[in-house]
């Protein structure tokens, strides 16, 4: 059963039908990354993760939402949200997916985050700590609040999943006879 980190990264990839920045172990070969929107007027700014298994058909199974996090004032650097993953069964070529909803007031934009295949044989029941680097900036001399979410850029921005948590699948041995025996393959 791994329990892994998994970060962020400056690469993207589409994976069973998705498109998003991975999520990998390691932030090797990142540049950081930034997903930002301005809004008129002296607003809140607030994020929090939707969770999605993709099946290698593309379809996608919803999980939940962690907890939120809010920006009220200008500020910067990490908040911490947390999920809830349930135990759910899941098939050798399935992905995660994590999307990063962001609000500015109430306009709403969105960052998808992806694992390659993970050789998967269930997500395992586990409290996800997520950790999201974000801003909250308002310019009073153009009356506009901007919100940003940073990743990728070791040791400064490490947006990331700790616990993150599953069971690999593993190939039932099949049997077949052969001459006056039985030879297990799989």
């Amino acid at each position: 059963m791994p329990v892994e980190t998994r970060y962020m990264h400056c690469n993207s990839d589409t994976v069973n039908g998705w498109t998003g920045w991975l999520l990998l172990l390691d932030l090797a070969g990142c540049t950081y990354k930034y997903h930002t929107d301005s809004q008129p007027g002296d607003l809140s700014c607030r994020w929090y993760v939707s969770v999605w298994l993709v099946k290698s058909s593309g379809s996608r199974t919803y999980l939940g939402d962690s907890t939120t996090v809010y920006r009220t004032a200008d500020g910067i650097g990490y908040q911490t949200v947390t999920f809830d993953c349930p135990e759910t069964d899941a098939s050798p070529n399935d992905a995660v997916m994590a999307v990063v909803h962001q609000y500015v007031g109430g306009a709403h934009s969105s960052v998808n985050f992806i694992t390659p295949q993970l050789n998967i044989d269930k997500l395992d029941a586990a409290t996800w700590t997520i950790y999201l680097y974000t801003e909250r900036r308002y310019d009073a001399d153009t009356d506009t609040t901007a919100g940003a979410l940073y990743w990728a850029w070791d040791p400064y921005f490490m947006t990331r999943i700790e616990n993150f948590s599953w069971t690999e699948y593993v190939p039932v041995a099949k049997k077949k006879a052969v001459g006056d025996g039985l030879v297990w393959i799989g």
